[in-house]
């Protein structure tokens, strides 16, 4: 809807939103014939013969405008750091406006602008994180808001249950 009245695409607004103010240069949304080589390929359905494991490569995913902010966004590891680093520092006042909540799923989660808010996933901490799977990639990003502490996780796999490995290292980085 933004997007519609700025009379931009998703990208464009994401660009202008988003990206540009925190100066994040290598964070995408649609992969053009310039990007490919820039760009990890994504894999899935793994294949196991013996100690050997083939995987498929994943087709590049373009979504279009209305469903491009739900895995379309491609980053470097560099970008999402800098992204981690402006969230846990609430470097603009949209972040911080973001980890707010605004919907209460139940005593112990809400929903924020694009996290969730967690105050059971590591006992006596609130985590905020969001994480996705979209052909053949997959990614964890949390924060342990109450320490100012965070990191992500990137693989070109589709084939990784993120959260258990993700709640392991939060409850590393929660303990004193």
């Amino acid at each position: 809807m933004l997007s519609d009245k700025e009379g931009l695409t998703y990208e464009e607004n994401l660009k202008k939103v988003i990206l540009d103010r925190l100066k994040l240069e290598n964070t995408i949304v649609n992969l053009t014939e310039n990007h490919k080589d820039s760009y990890n390929r994504g894999f899935y359905k793994y294949n196991r013969v013996g100690s050997l494991s083939f995987g498929l490569i994943a087709s590049p995913l373009n979504l279009e405008n209305g469903m491009a902010g739900a895995g379309g966004i491609r980053s470097s590891g560099e970008d999402m750091l800098s992204f981690l680093k402006a969230v846990i520092g609430n470097k603009d006042d949209f972040i911080a406006l973001s980890k707010e909540a605004f919907f209460e799923i139940d005593e112990h989660e809400s929903m924020g602008l694009g996290w969730i808010i967690d105050k059971n996933f590591i006992e006596d901490y609130t985590i905020i994180w969001h994480n996705g799977q979209t052909m053949g990639f997959s990614c964890f990003i949390g924060i342990v808001e109450d320490k100012n502490a965070g990191f992500f996780l990137l693989t070109n796999t589709s084939d990784i249950d993120f959260n258990s490995i993700a709640k392991e290292i939060l409850s590393i980085m929660s303990n004193d």
